[in-house]
This record gives structure tokens, C-alpha cells and sequence, in this order.
């Protein structure tokens, strides 16, 4: 089964900024598009969090998870 492998959209990506950032949240995405429903949700809560202020926002804009999940 093939998943969508989403394309992120904070403010860094959508601007064509900062490749190591771009490549990170490339990556990322790579991985959440390998997890099931709730491994992505868990995955996206841990990073989050170790963002601190804002993870929840930056977390959704880089995997299109909605922020209130």
C-alpha cells in the first residue's frame, strides 16, 4: 500500500528557505507516511512537544495532522 507523503507547509519550506530544515521535515514526513493512524498521531505529539511554544502549530503545518488531534 502506497500513502500520500505529505508536502510541508511552515512558513521555512513554503519559502524555499534553510535546505537542512527542508530535508529534515522531508524526512519526517517519509517516516510518518510508513506509520499507521496512531503511530503518526503519537510520533506528531512527542515532536511537538519537544518544540515547546508553537510545536503543535509547526507540527501541523510540516504533516498535515490537524492540530486538534
Amino acid at each position: 500500500m502506497r500513502r500520500y507523503l505529505h508536502v510541508c507547509e511552515c512558513p521555512t519550506c513554503q519559502a524555499g528557505e534553510d535546505e537542512a530544515t527542508r530535508e529534515l521535515h522531508q524526512q519526517i514526513n517519509l517516516l510518518l507516511s510508513r506509520l499507521d493512524e496512531q503511530q503518526r498521531r503519537w510520533y506528531a505529539a512527542l515532536q511537538a512537544k519537544q518544540l515547546g511554544r508553537g510545536g503543535v502549530q509547526l507540527m501541523s503545518w510540516g504533516t498535515g495532522i490537524s492540530e486538534k488531534t
